[in-house]
């Protein structure tokens, strides 16, 4: 127990937290309400100091919840007020984790229920021990004047009772939020599945039809070419043609797949193989104009025009 010196100055360090809370400071408040603390500590320290910590915009819960374990442990007569302050910390948590951000529901829901069980213990507290609530109630000590100061028996019990209801209604209105989440993100699911097999089906229709248009094109050119060239003449270009469309379907089929980044794109097959398409086709430019650039090299026709010349003699001699 402090002695009367001790009791004097616990008395002031009481009264200018008092005096620094009303002002609105509350951390100088709370300074000095630890100075109370070290010369001795009473459940409403305790009570009051969880309270103002609860008040700060700072996050205190850790620090809160370790307050109110103490005054558990050390204040069991006193159960009812550490409680109701638990209670109110996890309401006001599951509410703020709910508002900051949905994937928080499945906690938010779990804080509020274990709310309900504080506020049910707390009302079986007023039940079973009114007597002790009664005579804090009629003298208050001059620091605890918060929530039930002043109040009457039946009026903490209303006011208990209200916490409750008001506890399943936010309950009732995060599960509701929770449900209407969880079909939406099933939803969402399903159209992403939907939309990943458009995509493959659109892909599928655009690479079909590509591969028939050159089959189409490419009978048609197989056919002007023969009409038109020897068949010697007609291989180095019905090669390059077919080049031309194996490549056009290759990059069609590309440009119409997904890929969540671009370097995804050098991992596929088809991007190999236009590459080798593209080298195949740049060398066959190369050695088409090379034999452009020289006319003196002997030619599939003039060799043709010379063997049948020879024949022409034959047949006269």
């Amino acid at each position: 127990m402090a002695n009367q010196e001790d009791s004097v100055q616990l008395e002031n360090f009481e009264e200018e937290a008092i005096l620094l809370i009303l002002k609105g400071n509350t951390l100088g408040a709370i300074e000095e309400l630890e100075k109370a603390m070290a010369i001795e500590k009473h459940w409403y320290h305790l009570y009051v100091k969880a309270s103002w910590l609860h008040s700060l915009p700072e996050e205190n819960i850790d620090e809160i919840s370790s307050i109110i374990q103490e005054g558990f442990s050390r204040f069991p007569d006193q159960l009812f007020w550490f409680l109701y302050i638990r209670t109110d910390l996890r309401h006001f948590e599951a509410v703020r984790l709910a508002a900051a951000n949905l994937q928080n529901l499945e906690v938010s829901l779990s804080q509020l229920l274990e709310a309900q069980k504080d506020i049910n213990l707390a009302i079986y507290e007023l039940q079973e021990r009114p007597q002790i609530i009664k005579v804090t109630l009629d003298n208050p000590p001059e620091l605890f004047s918060l929530v039930f100061h002043g109040k009457e028996m039946n009026e903490v019990f209303k006011k208990v009772n209200d916490t409750k209801l008001e506890i399943i209604s936010v309950h009732q209105t995060i599960s509701m939020a929770k449900y209407v989440f969880d079909t939406e993100n099933r939803i969402n699911i399903r159209i992403d599945k939907q939309e990943v097999l458009m995509q493959s089906e659109k892909m599928r229709t655009i690479e079909i039809l590509g591969f028939f248009t050159a089959i189409i094109a490419f009978i048609i050119l197989i056919g002007n070419v023969a009409f038109k060239t020897t068949y010697n003449e007609a291989m180095p270009i019905l090669g390059g043609l077919s080049l031309v469309l194996i490549l056009f379907v290759t990059v069609a089929s590309l440009v119409t797949s997904k890929f969540y980044r671009y370097r995804d794109i050098l991992k596929d097959v088809r991007s190999w193989l236009a590459f080798l398409l593209i080298i195949i086709l740049s060398f066959l430019v190369w050695f088409s104009q090379r034999e452009q650039q020289n006319p003196n090299a002997p030619s599939t026709n003039g060799i043709q025009s010379q063997a049948v010349e020879v024949l022409d003699k034959e047949e006269m001699n």
